[in-house]
């Protein structure tokens, strides 16, 4: 062989095993982000827009079930506007940079799942779901996981969904 083809074939290979560890390093760059309170790092690690979005869609459905439950009741449709407007406002407050800061840095989290004092991703594992979409499962109580979920953009892997379980609990 000669040696462009090697070379070509190193350069393939490398490219492959630098994207097959893009959730590793997104998971890693995140956690140093949020440990370092590094506002700006953390937007390299994650899409703000895409996971507003999809934590929206998921509360709101979840919030819009348990109102439906009762279909009898004229508040029912009431109920699921007035959550769907709370979280929308909510969301856009908490998930950004300085909102998850605010949030890692304790202040008003004390005990909750934001607190330092629980090590970030413990016992976190990743699998891959395709070519462009990974998830790291964390351990949260009751042995369930959340799920955060990552997307490839081209070479770098950012947070685009957190899959909350049980929530739906939440709202009965």
């Amino acid at each position: 062989m000669n040696k462009l083809t090697i070379a070509t074939m190193a350069l393939i290979i490398l490219a492959i095993g630098y994207i097959a560890a893009g959730p590793y390093l997104a998971l890693s760059g995140t956690k140093v982000a949020l440990e370092n309170n590094d506002s700006v790092k953390l937007q390299t690690h994650i899409d703000f827009q895409v996971l507003k979005q999809n934590l929206k869609d998921q509360i709101n459905a979840s919030a819009f079930q348990s109102s439906m439950g009762d279909a009898n009741s004229p508040f029912s449709a009431l109920a699921a506007g007035i959550v769907t407007t709370i979280t929308d406002k909510a969301i856009d407050a908490m998930v950004t940079p300085s909102g998850i800061m605010a949030a890692l840095s304790n202040k008003g989290f004390e005990g909750s799942v934001f607190d330092k004092k629980h090590k970030l991703f413990k016992d976190a594992t990743i699998s891959f779901d395709s070519h462009d979409m990974a998830s790291i499962w964390v351990p949260v109580e009751n042995s369930e996981n959340a799920r955060f979920v990552l997307k490839r953009e081209g070479i770098d892997w950012k947070l685009i969904n957190i899959i909350v379980p049980n929530l739906h609990q939440i709202f009965h």
